[in-house]
């Protein structure tokens, strides 16, 4: 009994605690709901039924504490199920667009704003939209490890697969010749 108790208080002060600057407090009961299916997600997501109920408890939270701390979070989430587990790559850009857009400075915004280009370029075909994406990358995110990459795809982009690897090669032997010998 008192181990319930103490965990019962403990997760209510976390609860309180991350959703400090929400109106609605998330009940313990929907907190171990959305986290049986956040921890379990790895071990199924190729599974379709597991993706849809595990987004859809997501976005049921989102929907019913939206000024909680986790919703950035939730929302990146929801865009790797529809993009990984449903294969619905226009929900997943809606998700991934509303984590760079409405939370900037959140921890995965550049990883929201890199995926979103991704998706335009190779599953999609929009290089326009996925280049405009791509600099706005190198632009607001300069140093995050990504935007090397997006440089990269940049340049890829406006060139054939031959050119690109052209380039790489001699960039490569470039680095070769400059670096210190052993």
């Amino acid at each position: 009994m008192y181990i319930k108790t103490y965990l019962a208080s403990t997760l209510l002060g976390l609860l309180a605690f991350s959703s400090c600057n929400s109106d609605k407090v998330p009940s313990i009961k929907d907190i171990e709901t959305l986290a049986n299916y956040r921890n379990q997600y790895p071990a199924h997501k190729a599974d379709n039924a597991f993706g849809i109920k595990a987004d859809s408890t997501i976005m049921a939270y989102i929907t019913d504490y939206p000024k909680d701390t986790l919703v950035p979070q939730l929302f990146y989430e929801s865009a790797i199920i529809h993009h990984v587990t449903l294969n619905q790559p226009d929900a997943a850009l809606v998700k991934f667009q509303t984590v760079y857009e409405s939370f900037p400075k959140h921890r995965n915004a550049p990883n929201a704003l890199f995926s979103s280009a991704f998706i335009l370029s190779n599953t999609i075909k929009d290089t326009t939209r996925s280049n405009r994406l791509y600099r706005k990358m190198v632009k607001d995110y300069p140093d995050n490890k990504l935007t090397e990459d997006a440089k990269i795809l940049l340049i890829q982009g406006n060139m054939t697969d031959e050119e690109f690897l052209n380039m790489q090669i001699k960039k490569r032997e470039a680095e070769q010749k400059n670096a210190p010998a052993n």
